[in-house]
Order: C-alpha cells, then structure tokens, then sequence
C-alpha cells in the first residue's frame, strides 16, 4: 500500500458529492513531501508550532429515523502525517490485526475497489457465518460499544499495539508506533484525547488496533463461546444463560479499561432461535419487476409493498434499500412517470436514497420533469438547512448544479448563514457559473473566512475559495501558512468544478450502482 493510494481513495468520506476529491494530492504528493520537509526544517521553533494542531470539518449524514452520523474531513496536514504513518508501518499493524481470530471487519485492500480499504468480509458474510457459528448453540447475546468512534481514547492506541505495561513505560518514546499514532490523531483534533475522525479509511485501521486486543482477551478468557464481530458489532454464542451473563459483565469491566462504554440499550440476550435478517429484505429482494409487459403493474406493486413496510418499520433503510432495487432496472420509456413518482416521493422521505436517486435522474436527464425536480431539490434545502443536514443540502446543491438550475438568492443567503463549508463551496461554484437567481454579494462569506484559519474547521473552504478565485479577501491567509501555500503554488485542489456525472455517450438511460457504495464509514449500508 502505498501513501498516494491511501490519499486517494481513504481520505475523503464516500458520501461527499462527486466533485470533491483528493486525487491531485495523491498525484502530487511526493513532491509536495519533499519541498515542505525543506520548508518545514528551515522555521524556528516557534513558527514550528503553527503547524501543529489542527481541526476537521463536521459533515452530518442521516442514519436510522431522525438519528444522524458526524463525518470528518481531516485537515491534509494531519491527514498525511497519518497516512504516512500507517503505510510505512503496515507490516506491523497487519501483524496486530491478526491478533483477533472473530474480525469481519478487519481492513484489506482492493485494488478494483473505488476505497483504499474494504471489510475483508462483507456484512452478507458476517451473517451467513452467524446462522453457521449459532447452529449448535442455545444463546445468543448481540451487544455493541456506545458511540465508538467517538469515544476512542487516543492514548489507548498504545495500549493496543504494546500492552498497556510497556505503553505506559514509554510514554515519552516519541519512536514508539502507537505514541506516534497517538500524537497524531491527538493534534489532528486540536489536541484532543477523546474521539478519532469518521470517515477516512484509517480510521478503520484504528479502530481495528484497539478490538483486536479486546477480541484477543475475551477469546482466551471465554474459550467456550464463539465469537463473530464486525466494526462494533460483537455476537456471541454459549449453551447456558450464566454464561452469557458473565461474559457481558466482563466484556463492560474490558471495555472500560479502554476508556469504552458498552451500549446496554443493544445489549440483547436471545434464546434458542435467532433473527439473522430484517423481515423485509427478502420481501423486497425477491420480488419480480419484468422488463417489458407488466413491468408498470410491477413498479406499482413494488411501490405498494416499500411504502407499507416503511409504515410498519420507519427506523430502517426499506426505502433506500428499495431504491438500490430499482436502480438496477431498465425502466421503459411509458412507465417512466410512475417510476420518477415514486422516486420523487421517496427523495422527500429518505434522505439516505439522494446518492442513487441522484446517478439514476442524472443518467436519465432527458426523461426528468425538470420543474418538478427543482421544485423538490428547493424544499429539501428548505427543510434542511436550518438543522445542520449537510448531507441533504450538498447532494440537493450538487444536483442543482448538474441540472442547471437555478437557485433563489434567498436560499443561497440561508446556506451562507449555515456556515457549511461544504455547501458554501458548491454555492460558490453555482455562483461562478451563473446559477444564482439574482446578483449575489460574497462579503458575507469573505467575513466568515477572516474568522477562521487553515488549521481550523474552515480550511477547506477558505483554501479552495481562493485558489479558484471565487474569493478575494483583503488578507490572504494562504501566505501566511506555508504548508497551503505550497498546495495552492502545485495547483492542488480539492474540489473539480468541471467534473460532471453525465455519461459521454448515452445508449439506453441505465444506472450502475457502484461496487462499493456503502454507509458511513464506506463499510456497509447506512443503517
């Protein structure tokens, strides 16, 4: 694994719209080692000290009901660092991911995957060997860790990789792997000991260090249950309910040792038979949509049937679930206004659908209703920009982007006042290219990049802003941090405004869903 690999599709979190990227990193990355290493070893010690800590942007995502997930966007300052670390290291980290013998999480690399690192097994797989491990066994207790990635003790990385004995002996040993993994997730969170980033592929190497030492001792303390865990999720299979006691009981003393609360509202003792699947995930997979005659009756039965099992279940993933079904057809020209019915519906209800609904209306462009399209992408930026919904707002900014819609000034000034960088970044493209209704000032925006700086959790904006020259502050804070002077004199951008998702040829309007789409952290469904 080299580090480029690992900028290029582990650093971002997948459900970013299209257009942010950090492929002219990866490309450039050598060099720009070298010349800051050069920069770097010629400051004082206190000019030192500004390149230090640093901060990540907040990107909220949806994630069962009206619960939500906080993504990060590491500072690239950080993130290489990490990156470096990890990969010159690997030999050694794989060594300790080996450790646990129950993982299904454990990372691999893919070259013909789109990230860095998958699942070595997938969430299909870690069920199927459920139904196998659970066959000959009485009980089953299903438990989770409670807010994991945001409770990861920092100094506990040590711990996991060196015992906690001689971690604690050579706390200062600025060598030591773990210290160095450490220190740098610590400073790439303004200082921060509590909580890694969620998002980027190395987290899950992080997060795989610290369970496979917990996994190692619960396998040698329990030799008689069977095992089977995936990211936090953990199983386990024992013939008598005392066993199952002790075992949650010892498992919460474990985890608190490294600083780690167990869930107790997802701990669930089960007896004799077990639910390896949602009640409506076979409903909807098996169900027959033909390709020619009939094919509108079955759009509409199948319609029936999500909406109904979305009423029955309101917290699960029934309607995205539904939509990576339907992507997968070929949906002829009469019945298209059923199907876009339904998929209009569905984009107002659930916000996690907005990706692929997303790829199927702009592969079918021609066969959108343009108005009613615009009319729903405004109200889900109406319905979500006063609550911090990142997610929702950029994929409906995005899409109003590939469809040369307009936007009201009065939601572009509502998106300005949320703060976002994200959203603020592609409302400076829209603005740049035309796409905003009436003349639209940028020196509120000006006013929020003098408030912050390239270390903090503006960095992304501040410094594609100017680089396009969306922006023309007073001060440029690019000059006077060395290390974003440098990216912007290679010309190195996170954001393509020319990058669309059309395709260039288009025979028959088929969308193909990607290989890798999955949730939060690109490892498995939102759910």
């Amino acid at each position: 694994m080299e580090e480029s690999t690992l900028l290029q599709n582990g650093y971002f979190p997948k459900e970013l719209p299209p257009s942010f990227n950090t492929k002219e990193l990866a490309n450039n990355y050598s060099v720009l080692r070298s010349k800051w290493t050069k920069v770097f070893n010629l400051l004082n010690k206190e000019e030192k000290q500004k390149y230090k800590e640093t901060n990540s942007i907040k990107y909220s995502i949806p994630k069962n009901g009206y619960i939500r997930r906080v993504l990060n966007i590491p500072n690239p300052f950080s993130q290489i660092q990490l990156t470096e670390v990890i990969t010159l290291n690997w030999s050694d980290i794989q060594n300790k991911l080996n450790d646990s013998t129950i993982s299904f999480s454990k990372p691999y690399y893919n070259p013909f995957s789109n990230r860095a690192f998958i699942t070595k097994k997938n969430f299909g797989d870690f069920t199927k060997e459920r139904l196998i491990s659970s066959a000959d066994m009485l009980f089953e207790v299903k438990t989770d860790i409670s807010r994991f990635y945001n409770s990861i003790y920092t100094h506990s990385i040590p711990w996991a990789l060196h015992g906690k004995m001689e971690a604690k002996q050579n706390r200062t040993d600025k060598n030591l792997l773990g210290n160095k993994l450490d220190k740098i997730l610590r400073e790439g969170n303004y200082g921060q000991t509590i909580g890694i980033p969620i998002g980027p592929d190395t987290s899950l190497i992080i997060s795989e260090l610290i369970h496979s030492e917990i996994d190692k001792t619960i396998q040698s303390t329990f030799p008689k249950i069977k095992f089977l865990r995936y990211i936090d999720d953990l199983y386990a299979y024992c013939d008598k309910l005392s066993d199952a006691e002790i075992f949650i009981k010892k498992y919460q003393i474990l985890l608190t040792e490294h600083q780690l609360e167990l869930n107790e509202e997802k701990t669930i003792i089960t007896e004799k038979i077990f639910e390896f699947e949602n009640k409506w995930t076979s409903q909807l997979s098996t169900f027959k949509i033909r390709e020619f005659s009939g094919q509108g009756t079955d759009i509409e039965r199948f319609a029936s049937i999500t909406f109904d099992l979305y009423k029955k279940y309101p917290n699960d993933s029934i309607l995205f679930y539904a939509t990576q079904i339907l992507s997968k057809k070929i949906i002829q020209n009469e019945y298209w206004d059923i199907f876009q019915a339904i998929l209009f519906k569905i984009l107002l209800v659930e916000p996690k659908a907005m990706e692929p609904i997303a790829k199927i209306f702009v592969k079918n462009e021609g066969r959108v209703d343009k108005n009613t399209f615009k009319g729903i992408l405004g109200k889900i930026i109406d319905t979500n920009i006063g609550n911090n919904h990142n997610y929702e707002v950029t994929w409906a900014l995005w899409l109003m982007k590939e469809f040369s819609f307009k936007l009201t000034k009065s939601r572009a000034d509502m998106i300005v006042k949320s703060g976002d960088s994200v959203s603020i970044l592609i409302l400076l493209d829209l603005n740049s290219k035309g796409l905003i209704n009436r003349a639209f000032n940028v020196n509120s925006i000006k006013e929020i990049i003098k408030l912050e700086d390239l270390n903090g959790e503006k960095w992304l904006l501040i410094y594609e802003s100017i680089l396009k020259g969306w922006i023309d502050p007073e001060i440029d804070p690019i000059l006077d941090n060395k290390f974003f002077k440098l990216m912007r004199e290679m010309n190195i951008s996170f954001y393509d405004d020319t990058f669309t998702s059309r395709p260039e040829e288009t025979v028959e309007p088929i969308f193909e869903p990607s290989p890798h789409y999955a949730g939060p952290f690109g490892y498995r469904p939102m759910m």
